[in-house]
This record gives structure tokens, sequence and C-alpha cells, in this order.
């Protein structure tokens, strides 16, 4: 399956605001439920087969999801988790100047997107490992 972002909108066929029987239906797929942290509210849910994770805020709709290879996430016409750290940035600045840059993630708070690199701050040709889109405000406190 084809996931292509809509910032701040969600990802292929997946809408922020959805329920997890509307993402189920979806994904025909039974996902395994976890916490992301001990202390949340509400659960996550991983779908193996799309190599995807959903995020879930009270009262039990999606707030981000997340992908790792291989998972299919395009943004405008790029398939982001086939480009390096430095690719990536590369593309991000050039949409978001703005774009935050950590030794090993990238975050655009104007795209809704987000990358994690690990040791990327040793080696920045290290394919990307996973890209988050979240809905406005995820990262607020």
């Amino acid at each position: 399956m084809i996931f292509e972002i809509s910032p701040y909108v969600g990802a292929g066929k997946i809408s922020f605001g959805m329920s997890p029987l509307q993402v189920k239906e979806i994904l025909d797929d039974t996902p395994s439920s976890f916490l992301k942290v001990t202390s949340d509210s509400t659960s996550s849910e991983h779908y193996e087969r799309e190599s995807l994770f959903i995020y879930y805020k009270e009262p039990l709709m999606v707030e981000a999801i997340e992908f790792y290879s291989p998972a299919n996430i395009v943004f405008k016409y790029k398939r982001l988790l086939e480009l390096s750290y430095t690719e990536l940035k590369g593309f991000l600045l050039n949409l978001d100047p703005e774009l935050e840059i950590e030794a090993d993630s990238l975050t655009s708070y104007k795209l809704g997107i987000g990358a994690y690199t690990p040791n990327a701050d040793e080696d920045t040709s290290l394919s990307v490992e996973s890209i988050i889109v979240f809905e406005k405000d995820y990262y607020e406190l």
C-alpha cells in the first residue's frame, strides 16, 4: 500500500481523528496493541504487515502515524524511507527553512513530518529509519 503524506491530514487513506475501527477497516489487518510510554492512558497499535504504528489520543482518535522500512511512504513524489539523513534533510529544508535539526532526527512543524536516523551524527549517509506524520500540536505539552 502507498501512503502519501497530506500535511496535518494523514497518510494514504488514514486520517487524523479516525477511530481504531476505521483504521482496521482500511488496513484489513489485526494489530497488536501496546503503550508507547507506560504513563499513556491510550494504547497504540502496531500493524506489522504495513510496517507502521498508529498513535491515538483520547477519545481514541489517530494523532500520529509512524512508518518504518519497507513501508511505502511518499511525500511530493519522494519515497522518504529510501533517502539518507542528508538527502531528507536537504529535501525538507527546501520546504521548511525552520526545520528542527537534531543529531539523529528532523522535525518539520510546518509540514507535520518527522524523521529518525540513529547514529546520523556519526554517518549522515545512513538511511532514515522511521518517518512520523502528526497532527497539529502533537508535540505541544
